[in-house]
């Protein structure tokens, strides 16, 4: 039987797949993925030296996406312990924390309203920052120096009359 040639009606072209790298790789990504071109630049002529043809170097493509979620995964809930580690170490700590924990929150909130930009309350909001125990006491410590003075009652006055003698009483009268 004669060779097929690529003409022929029995072997189409799209069918026919070569064995080896196509000129240009692509690759498909699950929803929400995005492939580094970074990493792209590096693996490409990796790939073309193995003489991977595109499925197989999808293989490969989809596996490393896997991971990298992975890690991703691994880096957030991380980030989240730390979070929360941060949350007790101040609802705890002696100087912070227990009984006086609602006052010194108000203070540190007190301050950061005071001094801080809308944008820093962004940044410490959406990175969890603001929870750090040495910021909230940092924060605390300034609202509680800028806070009012309290008027302190004072107590039931002199008993007896105020003689130079009581109001000296280490002078020693002359002789």
């Amino acid at each position: 039987e004669p060779p097929k040639s690529e003409g022929d009606p029995a072997t189409p072209p799209s069918e026919s797949k070569p064995d080896g790298p196509p000129e240009k790789y692509e690759f498909k990504l699950p929803e929400g993925v995005t492939l580094d071109a970074a990493a792209l630049q590096t693996f490409e002529p990796v790939l073309k030296e193995l003489g991977l043809p595109n499925d197989k170097a999808q293989k490969l493509v989809d596996v490393y996406a896997t991971m990298r979620e992975q890690e991703a995964k691994a880096h957030q809930e991380r980030w989240s312990q730390q979070l929360d580690s941060w949350v007790q170490t101040v609802k705890t700590d002696k100087e912070m924390g227990g009984e006086a924990f609602d006052g010194n929150l108000k203070a540190a909130q007190s301050a950061l309203a005071k001094f801080g930009s809308p944008e820093l309350k962004e940044v410490l909001d959406s990175t969890g920052l603001g929870n750090h125990p040495e910021l909230v006491r940092l924060c605390a410590k300034i609202g509680k120096a800028m806070a009012e003075d309290t008027f302190v009652a004072g107590g039931g006055g002199a008993v007896g009359p105020v003689t130079e003698a009581s109001f000296y009483p280490t002078m020693q009268p002359k002789s």
